[in-house]
């Protein structure tokens, strides 16, 4: 079905990411990392509709 995405590139996995659509990703970086990035691309993507 296509329900787990490794985006790890062959790396030790640091995060498993849950997706609303049931989705499992699977990341090399840290989950503080991740967090960081989502909150940045929230603050883009508001600047960017204003």
């Amino acid at each position: 079905k296509g329900l787990l995405i490794d985006a790890t590139y062959g790396r030790k996995t640091r995060a498993v990411l849950v997706m609303d659509s049931g989705q499992i990703v699977l990341s090399a970086i840290q989950p503080e990392t991740v967090a960081h990035r989502l909150v940045q691309y929230d603050v883009d993507e508001d600047t960017v509709e204003s």
